[in-house]
């Protein structure tokens, strides 16, 4: 029989290849261990992204998750724009008020839930419009410690009475106020809005929700 001839530094190369690249990866991770523990002995602490980067698991500079996370916006508290019909309206009740009443707190309570609904909508549509009135008056009173809630049930120093009439005008529907304040359970007015005060019956974002005359 004639046999083949061989080509022994192809056949060395072949053979020993899978042996030698096993050995690459050992050292390559007993590199990285050694790392590790040089690291925790001396105080450090080993963080997940160290590790991926040690063994190569982010190829082609592509961000980890941890790296992508870390640069996501983080939303800051307090942040929610007041609304300009609101400053407007909360400044006007202010200037009325030469001393306000302040609950032990420092902060003085109005309660919104005298309004009548004069429309036809439902009263958990009209429920709805008083927790938005309170909430943007609310968020422009924060400074000066003057809060409107919409809670019959919570002791306030002061209520907002007046009426409301759902009507359409450029090309919205829009609730029409007519707004004054009284001490909580007085009948005398201490302050009076000049004109209709006009809400959204529908909020649309980046829009104003109260518009005045």
């Amino acid at each position: 029989m004639i046999r083949p001839w061989i080509n022994t530094r192809e056949w060395v190369r072949r053979s020993t290849w899978p042996i030698m690249s096993g050995l690459l990866v050992v050292s390559v991770a007993a590199s990285c261990e050694q790392r590790m523990i040089e690291t925790v002995a001396g105080g450090g602490n080993v963080m997940p992204a160290q590790i991926s980067d040690a063994f190569g698991a982010t190829a082609g500079g592509e961000p980890t998750p941890a790296d992508t996370r870390a640069e996501l916006p983080v939303p800051q508290l307090g942040a929610h724009p007041t609304d300009p019909g609101a400053d407007a309206l909360v400044r006007s009740i202010l200037a009325s008020l030469d001393s306000p009443a302040r609950a032990p707190g420092g902060e003085t309570l109005v309660r919104v839930d005298r309004l009548r609904n004069q429309s036809h909508c439902s009263q958990r549509e009209f429920a709805s419009l008083r927790r938005r009135l309170a909430d943007g008056l609310s968020r422009s009173g924060r400074s000066d410690q003057i809060r409107f809630v919409a809670d019959a049930a919570e002791a306030a120093h002061y209520e907002l009475h007046g009426t409301a009439y759902l009507v359409t005008a450029s090309g919205f529907d829009q609730w029409e106020l007519y707004l004054s304040l009284r001490p909580a359970g007085a009948a005398w007015t201490i302050w009076r809005a000049d004109a209709a005060v006009r809400m959204l019956r529908q909020p649309r974002p980046g829009e104003p929700e109260i518009i005045l005359p």
